[in-house]
């Protein structure tokens, strides 16, 4: 008998220490649980946050976006404008040098009475004619 109560007190520690270490096992999960739900926690407010931020830096791009767009119209409309005042620079310039051509071919003769005006005008091939 006494042998049988040794062996039921043998078994029965036995039993209580693997409850003690179920107890402190339990503990440690619940303890990396509760670590891992704050983690979690935090893990959301950063990806709020990140979401956040992310819209706003897209609303800061498409915001650029359209104004380097606007920047590229107005570019292409001076350009627009740069040409046509070239043209219009090289007509003026045209102008200008057909004007001084046919000032250059006026004499102008005065006399006491009244003053002479003649043109000479240039003819290819043929020499000048004179005209008045």
């Amino acid at each position: 008998m006494q042998m049988l109560e040794e062996n039921t007190r043998e078994r029965i520690m036995k039993i209580e220490q693997v409850l003690v270490n179920i107890n402190s096992m339990t503990e440690t999960n619940n303890s990396h649980l509760n670590t891992l739900e704050m983690d979690n926690v935090e893990l959301k407010k950063d990806m709020k946050a990140l979401m956040l931020f992310t819209s706003v830096h897209a609303m800061n791009v498409k915001n650029a976006l359209a104004r380097e767009h606007e920047a590229i119209k107005k570019c292409q409309a001076a350009d627009v404008e740069k040409h046509s005042s070239k043209k219009d620079l090289s007509t003026i310039k045209q102008e200008k040098t057909s004007l001084q051509q046919k000032k250059a071919n006026r004499v102008v003769v005065t006399t006491r009475e009244y003053p002479l005006v003649v043109t000479w005008r240039i003819r290819p091939r043929r020499g000048l004619i004179r005209a008045t």
